[in-house]
């Protein structure tokens, strides 16, 4: 059986260059989803480290904020009398828990962890601070100096 001339240019030219283009688009496809694929890759990673960035920078603002505030004169006065000025806590502390700017939530504990005073979002509320904290308030306050000297370590 003799193949007609048209059947000799498929099979000689036209199958492989099908083949051919096909390869051609798969690999380019391919590069094309890599590329991509790294790009993605790069673009989450340059926002982690980002985050990571603000985050930190921002934990040490309010690191330098809790030492500043425990160092304060006036608040000490203020709060260590035998009644805590409500007037001044709203004054101060509260307003900024008010606009959130550092922090949304204010609470004066004793040494022993019970709440003598608290706000959120300016409003006086004295919840069960485990409760508001997630069970997670005697952590953060067994880091606290007991001596009242050394505020440092705590940042």
């Amino acid at each position: 059986m003799k193949l007609k001339p048209g059947w000799k240019f498929i099979l000689a030219v036209a199958v492989p260059m099908s083949l051919a283009g096909a390869g051609t688009v798969a690999l380019t496809g391919d590069l094309v989803a890599r590329v991509s694929s790294g790009a993605n890759e790069a673009d989450q990673a340059r926002t982690r480290e980002i985050v990571q960035s603000a985050l930190k920078s921002r934990l040490a603002q309010l690191a330098s904020t809790v030492t500043d505030n425990a160092y304060w004169d006036d608040a000490a006065q203020n709060f260590y009398s035998d009644t805590i000025n409500e007037s001044f806590v709203e004054a101060t502390w509260a307003a900024s828990a008010a606009d959130g700017t550092n922090y949304d939530a204010i609470f004066a504990t004793a040494t022993d962890g019970t709440i003598l005073t608290g706000y959120v979002r300016g409003e006086r509320r004295l919840p069960d601070a485990n409760v508001f904290f997630g069970g997670k308030l005697d952590l953060v306050l067994n880091r606290l100096p007991r001596d009242m000297t050394t505020f440092e370590s705590t940042a």
